[in-house]
């Protein structure tokens, strides 16, 4: 369990969901959990770009380390995110097809974190916590982007 995956499909043009999906100003004025602690760029989701997220549940101050790694307008966006002891690779896919858009959000665990990283992550229970938080987050993140364009349609 080092991997989550959220997948939607919206009859939109995939700029529409595009636009909702890089909108991380919107995402923390809509999710009132989330804060934007800092934002090094100029905003704009660019490779080279990273923010701090934090999203309070209940106790437990989650702090996510978003930076950039690559971007395809419309098609892909890559990020790294630090969890405190974890990091993830996250990528977002959209692709068009005849009735729209179908985009794929994937976070798998980076194993290149720590030296030895590949021993560590098998010896190593994963933080269910913050696989809890991650996947929390992406189903957020993927219900915030596909849901509102799918019912404006």
């Amino acid at each position: 369990m080092s991997a989550v995956t959220r997948r939607c499909h919206v009859c939109i043009p995939a700029r529409d969901l595009w636009a909702r999906l890089v909108d991380v100003e919107g995402l923390v004025v809509e999710d009132h959990e989330l804060d934007l602690v800092e934002l090094d760029g100029s905003g704009a989701l660019e490779p080279g770009a990273r923010m701090v997220l934090s999203r309070r549940q209940g106790q437990r101050l989650t702090t996510y380390d978003v930076h950039v790694l690559d971007v395809v307008e419309q098609e892909l966006l890559r990020l790294s995110v630090e969890t405190g002891r974890d990091a993830w690779l996250v990528e977002a896919r959209l692709r068009r097809n005849a009735e729209g858009t179908a985009m794929s959000v994937t976070a798998d665990l980076d194993p290149s974190r720590t030296p030895q990283a590949v021993l560590h992550g098998l010896t190593r229970p994963l933080d269910l916590g913050l696989y809890t938080a991650i996947d929390d987050l992406l189903d957020r993140w993927v219900h915030r982007a596909c849901q509102a364009l799918a019912a404006a349609t």
